[in-house]
């Protein structure tokens, strides 16, 4: 379960790095 959410989170950073989220949580600090 722990690789498997390992993965998801890699995933789902890079889809956000992406669209350019990462701007908008640094944003958000």
């Amino acid at each position: 379960m722990y690789t498997m959410q390992k993965m998801f989170t890699l995933i789902f950073v890079n889809k956000n790095i992406t669209r350019g989220t990462f701007v908008y949580e640094e944003s958000i600090r």
